[in-house]
């Protein structure tokens, strides 16, 4: 009984204190959704050719608590439909974020799982997440979350300035399994109110003797109701057991100008240069890891209400023909879905 008697008194105790901290802290539950009906109007892939039908490529749901003036925490589920055309299984959550940080002025550190600094300026210029990701992204080629430490901020009023930088295990979500660890690191510059430049790079001592290094460089311009952006960036695989070093150079452009309230026009083009052997495993747009590609991206951003979006939009890829072999090009129709709460 008195073993019982504890335990009741350390629960209340318990509950108590965590009542009293959470009135003292803001709350915040979030999330947002976005997903397709497509329709693979052509293919390299006879298999995957005239597929069609409905998926989620992104689920969230966010809980963020500011814990004091200083201190936060971020905890975030991702939820997706497998988009490799084989798998059957239900759709389960993975943890995407996870992570305390302490904000001073305009600087911050975060430990945890945590945003990894080479996608979020080029998503924030393009926009259109829902739509597509951006460049290296779309190839499969870099994470854009990590498990480890991190610091951002700006300098100056004008925050004209801004850098970012990672160092975490390598693994993305997943668990840690090698000695090695990857470096992340940005730095941008705010020329004037219009336009952005951003140089990153990368660096992972990876398994099996190889090494992974990255840099990208990005001009974001916006201004009034038009907005573009230029990236170009160099990915490098060198396997030191081969001695041989493989690469991914990618150049890409887009454009999005506001036709009116509701009616953006959205039009980007990628060129890769080089044959991306991880191509074939890239979810809901594989692509023949043999040959280098020309890939363009349409699309309507109709603002049908507050906070949802509808997104016909077309991707073509057309392949160059490499030792003697052109593969067919592949064309996916899509009309996507995006709402946040």
């Amino acid at each position: 009984m008195k073993r019982k008697s504890v335990k009741l008194v350390l629960a209340s105790a318990l509950l108590a204190i965590s009542t009293a901290f959470l009135l003292t802290a803001e709350e915040k539950f979030s999330g947002l959704m976005f997903g397709d009906y497509y329709n693979v109007l052509g293919n390299h892939n006879t298999a995957v050719e005239n597929q069609h039908g409905f998926w989620f490529r992104r689920v969230y749901f966010t809980y963020d608590n500011k814990l004091s003036d200083n201190w936060k925490l971020r905890f975030r589920l991702e939820l997706n439909s497998p988009g490799d055309f084989v798998t059957k299984s239900t759709i389960n959550p993975y943890l995407k974020d996870a992570y305390l940080s302490y904000e001073k002025g305009n600087h911050a550190l975060f430990f945890g799982l945590i945003n990894t600094p080479t996608y979020e300026k080029a998503e924030e210029g393009w926009g259109y997440r829902a739509m597509e990701r951006t460049p290296f992204d779309l190839q499969g080629l870099v994470s854009a979350r990590d498990l480890g430490i991190g610091a951002k901020g700006s300098f100056g009023q004008d925050k004209k300035i801004s850098y970012s930088f990672v160092f975490g295990n390598g693994s993305t979500t997943k668990a840690e399994t090698n000695k090695g660890k990857k470096v992340y690191g940005s730095l941008g510059f705010k020329l004037n109110s219009a336009l952005l430049l951003e140089a990153y790079g990368d660096y992972e001592s990876a398994d099996n003797n190889k090494t992974l290094y990255m840099f990208q460089g990005l001009a974001s311009w916006k201004r009034g109701k038009a907005r573009a952006g230029l990236l170009y960036g160099h990915k490098y695989i060198k396997d030191g057991n081969a001695d041989t070093t493989t690469k991914v150079r990618i150049l890409s452009a887009y454009g999005v100008y506001t036709a009116s309230a509701k009616i953006d026009l959205v039009l980007r083009a990628d060129r890769v240069f080089d044959p991306n052997a991880n191509g074939p495993a890239v979810t809901y747009s594989p692509f023949a890891g043999t040959n280098p590609m020309n890939i363009l991206l349409a699309g309507i951003g109709w603002n049908v209400a507050k906070n949802v979006q509808v997104i016909p939009n077309l991707m073509f890829v057309a392949y160059d023909r490499e030792n003697g072999v052109k593969p067919d090009s592949d064309i996916y129709g899509k009309i996507t879905l995006f709402y946040k709460w």
